[in-house]
């Protein structure tokens, strides 16, 4: 029987049997291991049953998270409008219209210099960065704004586009 030596405060040394060692040992990782789990499983029911309130809403995407509110609820505020939307510099705005059912334009750039042509009352969602404004601005001082709002550097505004 193979038996170690284990040296306590006293100096004297403790014989303990291999196998009880590697028994003692074993057990204390399998109870690590349970430990780890039960925690893992508390912790991620916990946060998968209420992500909202755990969810930390970072700073740098709050222009985005107002975009997706005002996307999901403009169709209430406005029900007679068809909608539009646009960014010149971020595709992301017009992609969301169009998950929406609503239409996104592409190529923003054409406000600078046309007027949209709509065939009925359109509500057109435009997103513009601040270093942005200043090429749109003969668009926006045309056009009927009924809301803006500015988060952090993005500007939104909502024209309303008569036929």
């Amino acid at each position: 029987m193979l038996l170690w030596k284990l040296y306590v405060c006293s100096g004297e040394p403790l014989i303990v049997p291999f196998h009880l060692f590697v028994k003692i040992l074993v057990g204390l990782c399998f109870f690590i291991l349970f430990v780890e789990v039960t925690h893992n499983i508390y912790f991620h029911s916990k946060v998968a049953l209420n992500f909202k309130k755990y969810k930390s809403a970072v700073y740098r995407e709050q222009d985005f998270s107002y975009y997706i509110s005002l996307i999901e609820n403009i169709k209430n505020k406005y029900p007679d409008h068809e909608i539009w939307a646009t960014a010149p510099g971020d595709n992301f705005y017009s992609y969301l219209a169009t998950y929406h059912g609503y239409i996104g334009i592409a190529d923003a750039s054409n406000l600078k210099m046309n007027t949209a042509k709509v065939k009925t009352t359109t509500l057109l969602i435009l997103m513009l960065y601040d270093h942005e404004i200043s090429a749109y601005q003969d668009f926006l001082s045309g056009s009927k704004i009924l809301h803006t709002e500015k988060i952090l550097n993005s500007n939104f505004y909502e024209i309303e586009l008569s036929p």
